[in-house]
């Protein structure tokens, strides 16, 4: 009896351990079951990635541009520079390295409208080539008028096309399917849902833009940023010959315009985090910051001002008003990297202590220095600026392009 006790026990015990060995097994196959779409879902989201790319830059150049358009028309550009502060004030509010400009959406659905546009007229000007070298190789043929006939089909079908695919909806569906749209703005005609779709794209362009909200904002800040720009610009540009009494003027001038300058980034926005015009004031708050990220504002100068530098060569020579949107471009390239590094700039000196003397004194130093050669090399403007001493006011990193 104990032989066959002793045999059950152990045929028990294979059997406990065949069961926790397939146990494992099984646990073994439904891990790597699961690996297997976590793997499949990571490779799908990296592909994504590098597929949104091309999107995500055309969605940058569609803001450039539309920012570039508006800057480039007089007192409009007073809203792009609210916009700018606006983008400024949110990089300091919120707990986030990029956050998005107002309008971004809005330039999004422009740009796509306006690339599908200049996709479709590409045919016209094709053919529009080939009609004028018939006109002026034998004006009058067969030839000459058959492409002229094709050129004026082509202008009437294509401009059709594009009206009805804005009318019914301007998405990239719309334009990519000239046979569904005239179906559908008939419809939309019929139920009564065209204006009512325009009223709310109109009622939704009108949220995220706030026109009188940013356009305000842009007047405050340029009249924060002329009370402490124009007095020392003032004597940095009275007079008329660098020497003798004349020229410890110049260089008071340009010494009170450096601290001003390093100050501004700071004071900037902060008005733009508080949409208050005391803020523009409040210059003991800002040293108290520069005080407790010295490094940091110091090499955040530095950029700053490096990216302000590019825009003055275009003050040798006066563009005309319709080219004004090359500077306009150059202008927003160079100055919207520049408010979001004073927004992180600002939102990381909130808090903390003073740095210790020996660290901050010199950074001081490195911090009026940069402004200081920035001063210097600006004060050259006036010399090869079409304006002369007028340029010498047209600081826009802090005011508008021009």
């Amino acid at each position: 009896m104990m032989f066959l006790d002793t045999q059950i026990e152990r045929a028990q015990i294979g059997q406990g351990l065949e069961e926790e060995r397939f146990a494992l097994t099984r646990d073994a196959r439904v891990e790597a079951s699961r690996e297997k779409p976590r793997l499949a879902q990571r490779s799908w989201r990296f592909l994504k990635a590098i597929a949104s790319i091309p999107w995500g830059i055309f969605r940058v150049v569609s803001l450039i541009g539309w920012l570039a358009l508006l800057a480039a028309v007089p007192v409009v550009n007073v809203y792009v520079l609210g916009v700018l502060i606006e983008t400024q004030g949110r990089a300091a509010r919120e707990k986030r390295w990029l956050v998005s400009v107002p309008g971004f959406g809005v330039a999004t659905e422009l740009g796509t409208v306006a690339l599908w546009i200049w996709l479709w007229l590409a045919p016209i000007r094709i053919l529009a080539s080939y009609a004028r070298d018939a006109h002026f190789i034998e004006a009058g043929s067969a030839t000459d008028v058959r492409l002229s006939s094709i050129v004026v089909v082509a202008q009437v079908a294509i401009g059709s096309h594009l009206l009805l695919a804005i009318l019914a909806g301007g998405h990239v569906w719309n334009f990519v399917n000239p046979v569904i749209n005239p179906i559908r703005v008939w419809t939309r005609l019929r139920r009564g849902e065209m204006w009512r779709g325009w009223d709310q794209i109109i009622e939704r362009w009108q949220a995220e833009l706030q026109p009188m909200r940013y356009f305000t904002l842009g007047v405050k800040g340029l009249i924060g940023a002329a009370v402490w720009l124009i007095p020392p610009t003032v004597l940095f540009a009275l007079p008329e010959k660098p020497e003798g009494g004349p020229l410890i003027l110049m260089l008071v001038g340009g010494f009170l315009l450096a601290c001003v300058l390093t100050w501004m980034p700071a004071l900037q926005t902060e008005f733009a985090r508080d949409e208050s015009l005391r803020s523009y004031f409040r210059w003991r708050d800002a040293r108290e910051r520069l005080a407790r990220r010295p490094g940091l504002w110091a090499v955040g100068m530095l950029i700053i001002f490096a990216l302000g530098l590019p825009l003055y060569l275009f003050k040798i020579f006066a563009l005309p008003q319709d080219a004004m949107w090359l500077v306009t471009v150059v202008y927003v390239l160079s100055v919207l990297p520049t408010k979001y590094l004073s927004g992180w700039l600002v939102r990381l000196s909130d808090e903390g202590p003073r740095a210790r003397w020996f660290w901050r004194y010199p950074m001081y130093l490195l911090q009026t220095t940069v402004c200081g050669l920035f001063v210097f090399l600006i004060f050259f403007t006036q010399n090869i600026a079409q304006d002369g001493k007028l340029a010498l006011f047209k600081q826009h990193l802090f005011v508008l392009p021009f």
